[in-house]
């Protein structure tokens, strides 16, 4: 059977498929026709150094979402101080309710 060698495995998905030609990568990994796909060669150095750096940057991405929480909870704690502050006040203030009707 003929074989379509193709870019990666999204074209050679989309080929084997509507030519009914079974395809092989530049990098080895093949698309049976039938819809199967095997692979080709990994270079483990390059993988574990991949994800080296994904792990890495992922944990940079944590710090920094760590600390945008830790402004964000922060910000909702200095609010809250200040509602409270706030009713506070207006109870000295007013013998009325401290909220409205429509509050409750």
């Amino acid at each position: 059977m003929p074989h379509l060698i193709v870019r990666d495995l999204d074209v050679g998905s989309r080929f084997s498929k509507s030519h009914d030609l079974d395809c092989v990568t530049l990098e080895g990994d093949s698309v049976n026709r039938k819809g199967a796909l095997s692979g080709g060669y990994t270079d483990l150095r390059r993988s574990r150094l991949r994800a080296q750096l994904d792990r890495l940057r992922l944990r940079e991405a944590l710090a920094a979402s760590e600390a945008e929480l830790a402004a964000v909870v922060g910000e909702g704690e200095r609010l809250d101080a200040e509602v409270t502050r706030v009713l506070s006040d207006r109870a000295k203030t007013s013998p009325g309710p401290l909220l409205e009707p429509s509050c409750r």
